[in-house]
């Protein structure tokens, strides 16, 4: 659940800046492991 909730912050701030998400979420994809 907190790792849905977490992806969900991440794609909610991606709306407000685009740009800085992008890295941010490649940087999150490597340090939290998809499962």
């Amino acid at each position: 659940m907190s790792g849905k909730v977490f992806i969900f912050k991440v794609l909610y701030k991606n709306k407000h800046s685009p740009d800085t998400c992008k890295t941010k979420i490649v940087k999150k994809s490597h340090l939290l492991p998809v499962q």
